[in-house]
């Protein structure tokens, strides 16, 4: 069984140094109050490649916030490398506020699933010591297992399993769900936002494409934007990726414009529209792999707790 204990002992280091670090960052921010912050104006400084591509990875963002805390409205600016990461005019972020310090940093920036991560390594490490201690013996106790009879490697064994099951259900749904929901979401949110009156037509002028590469070097191409706000220009990346034709630069083109909370929307092309039935594809398979996982960890978990030693 020395396979299965190398495996669950690495899983478990590597959970225990997240939870340990995590706790760490979430540590410094001990009685920040969260509150919801709304970027007013964003100023780029770009790099350009060519006269009409901007490099992402040289590029900055100088983000500026208000949020309100105690009657008393804050403006606090950010910098951020790369425009791509970088918030857009009109959107609301989470934020962290020390009342003390003043200091401020976006909720997502900082790591507060170390207990999520804390449990994951003691069932993990418990599994691996568990099996090492047992020897031969805990091999042939899994070997010989029946649900409902009393053995403390099965039990040990199934909660392990469910645990990691129930984190990729947990990964599908943070992570892997969302991507498949912006193509069928967008097109059906711009079709409300139109009905609803919320968009004021804006005459933007394409400045070209942010380029950003992945770890393979790979680019995927943005549009880049600029039109005539109440306080000057403003520049704005549109945040999905495009042909680098679908859009010329220099040519202008009709945006819309949310007269509430100030954000550009890009009308979805009819490619995009077309698209959605096929969309749908991923999403549905995100879907039954996290029910899937999801099923899989309540069997496991409770194969567990019928397995369980009786005191």
């Amino acid at each position: 069984m020395y396979p299965v204990r190398l495996l669950f002992g690495l899983l478990g280091g590597l959970f225990l140094y997240l939870a340990v670090r995590w706790r760490r960052d979430a540590g410094a921010w001990a009685g920040a109050r969260l509150l919801r912050a709304r970027v007013t104006a964003v100023r780029y400084g770009e790099v350009w490649e060519d006269g009409t591509t901007v490099d992402d990875a040289r590029s900055t963002a100088r983000v500026t916030a208000a949020f309100t805390w105690e009657g008393r409205e804050y403006l606090e600016e950010r910098t951020y490398q790369g425009i791509r990461e970088a918030p857009a005019v009109g959107d609301v972020l989470p934020i962290l506020l020390d009342p003390e310090t003043g200091a401020w940093a976006p909720r997502t920036e900082v790591r507060h699933h170390w207990l999520l991560m804390g449990a994951l390594a003691a069932v993990c490490l418990a599994t691996a010591l568990v099996f090492t201690l047992g020897g031969d013996r805990a091999a042939a106790e899994l070997t010989a297992f029946r649900v409902g009879a009393p053995s403390l490697t099965a039990c040990v064994f199934l909660a392990a399993m469910g645990a990691l099951c129930g984190l990729g259900a947990w990964v599908c749904v943070r992570f892997l769900m969302p991507m498949g929901l912006r193509p069928v979401v967008y097109p059906l949110a711009w079709g409300l936002a139109r009905a609803l009156g919320r968009g004021e037509p804006v005459e933007a002028r394409c400045l070209g494409v942010v380029c950003q590469r992945d770890s393979d070097g790979a680019p995927s191409y943005f549009p880049y934007f600029a039109w005539k706000g109440p306080a000057g220009e403003v520049r704005w990346c549109a945040p999905d990726a495009m042909g680098r034709r679908r859009y010329r630069a220099g040519t202008t083109y009709r945006l819309y414009r949310d007269g509430r909370t100030g954000r550009l929307l890009r009308p979805p092309t009819g490619r995009e529209i077309a698209a959605v039935p096929l969309a749908l594809l991923p999403l549905l398979f995100f879907g039954m792999m996290t029910l899937s996982m999801l099923l899989s960890a309540a069997g496991l978990l409770l194969c567990a707790a019928l397995s369980a030693p009786l005191p």
